[in-house]
């Protein structure tokens, strides 16, 4: 190493609660910010910074009946490489990453300690500087959880 590395981190979560027909709706909100830079501030300046990331996620769940709930989710990432890092061969520019997902779902309550989750996600990655570095997809997962 050249010279020393300074990493960044802010995290912030939002919770609220209301009630639709007259039912429990949650809203969940996370966010996160990162970067690694070549000194140490408060606040990072583009001219020195390795790598800036933030993430943005937002979560519902609506409770249909009592022991089922319906899930949402979308969330944002975006990736900022500075004048530190890899540089493109194809632009001359540094990674430049977004991502994006939506998705989804249920968690059914099929007894007391026996619960379902079902989560099914569409994402699509891009990065605006590497062109192969591109992606769909998406992704289910099934749990069922037993609770002792």
């Amino acid at each position: 190493a050249t010279n020393r590395k300074y990493y960044h981190s802010v995290d912030l979560q939002a919770k609220l609660r209301a009630r639709v027909l007259d039912r429990p709706l949650y809203f969940f909100y996370l966010a996160s910010f990162g970067s690694a830079n070549r000194s140490a501030t408060v606040i990072p300046r583009d001219d020195d910074t390795y790598v800036f990331v933030q993430y943005h996620e937002f979560d519902l769940y609506y409770e249909l009946t009592p022991g089922f709930i319906l899930a949402g989710y979308f969330g944002i990432e975006n990736a900022q490489g500075g004048r530190f890092t890899v540089l493109s061969e194809e632009t001359g520019e540094p990674r430049d990453q977004q991502g994006t997902g939506i998705g989804l779902g249920f968690d059914w309550m099929i007894a007391p300690t026996v619960g379902l989750y079902v989560r099914h996600r569409w994402m699509h990655f891009e990065d605006r500087s590497f062109s192969i570095d591109t992606y769909r997809g998406r992704e289910l997962t099934v749990e069922l959880k037993i609770f002792i």
